[in-house]
């Protein structure tokens, strides 16, 4: 089985998320699944440490929340295809999950503050983005909520069923 896993919206390793993966990657089986990344150009040496045996495919030259939510809906279907990927990872689906998914697709939520929080908070996301990321994170196969309190907001917030979050 191959899995891809996002590096994107992950900082580099340098936040939460970042951290979030970097213990993700250091817990993986040594046997069984072949796991390869997936991110920014600048991102192919942030997990090499925690997970030096993996492969990363450096993606989307350009940086930015633009150039990254424009590759995740137009470049990452026909990306896995090519990749024969048999599932994908998102660490961070709360920033930026794939509209869609050619492959079944499983995504982290940490926080749900963007579309809560007060104008301030909210203003990086832009109001297309709180408008199409409700629509993705519905579209993953399965949502990991790091806490009770993150999968209440999914079901209340953006509509996630219950039994989809874990």
């Amino acid at each position: 089985m191959r899995i891809g896993v996002d590096t994107f919206a992950c900082d580099g390793g340098g936040s939460g998320v970042g951290a979030y993966l970097s213990q993700f990657l250091r817990r993986l089986p040594q046997e069984g699944a072949v796991f390869e990344l997936f991110g920014w150009d600048y991102d192919r040496y942030a997990f090499s440490e925690d997970a030096p045996d993996l492969e990363f495919v450096s993606q989307c030259f350009m940086s930015g929340r633009t150039a990254n939510a424009l590759w995740h809906m137009a470049r990452y279907p026909r990306f896995v295809r090519r990749r024969k990927y048999d599932a994908c990872f998102f660490p961070a689906a709360h920033r930026q999950p794939p509209y869609g998914s050619p492959c079944p697709s499983i995504g982290v939520v940490h926080d749900m503050a963007a579309y809560w929080g007060t104008r301030r908070t909210r203003a990086h996301l832009g109001a297309v983005l709180r408008t199409v990321m409700p629509n993705s994170l519905r579209r993953l196969d399965r949502i990991i909520a790091v806490s009770e309190w993150v999968r209440q907001e999914l079901v209340e917030l953006v509509g996630i069923r219950r039994s989809e979050s874990r």
